[in-house]
């Protein structure tokens, strides 16, 4: 048990993320499964047309939206995340520093153990 992450769509309660304690994977893996999760209900549910991601892990940047290898574990994960990205005309990326207020990490933390059951 632990800390829990409601996120919000029209002042709605849309996603309750808990916070599992002890996750196996890396933190990385933990935040291309999060962006995986969190981008495949946004387009599923809202066929959106425009997106801005806040992220504040530059691996994930460097692999997505620069080209950029990452290694093999990440690509079920970033091939997954392209293919939903594709869908949205327009989609932009913002860089968060760490040093930012970000409840990103609390809910990559939740797609730490589901990265272990793969994309």
């Amino acid at each position: 048990a632990g800390a829990g992450a409601v996120v919000l769509a029209d002042e709605e309660p849309l996603i309750r993320l808990g916070r599992p304690v002890g996750a196996r994977a890396d933190n990385n893996v933990a935040e291309f499964a999060a962006l995986q999760m969190g981008l495949t209900a946004v387009v599923d549910w809202y066929e959106p047309t425009a997106l801005e991601v806040r992220i504040d892990s530059m691996t994930v940047i460097d692999r997505v939206w620069r080209g950029r290898p990452a290694g093999p574990s990440f690509e079920p994960y970033s091939t997954a995340v392209e293919e939903l990205l594709s869908a949205v005309p327009d989609s932009q990326w913002t860089h968060l520093a760490d040093s930012d207020p970000n409840p990103a990490d609390a809910r990559a933390t939740v797609g730490a153990d589901i990265a272990a059951i793969g994309p």
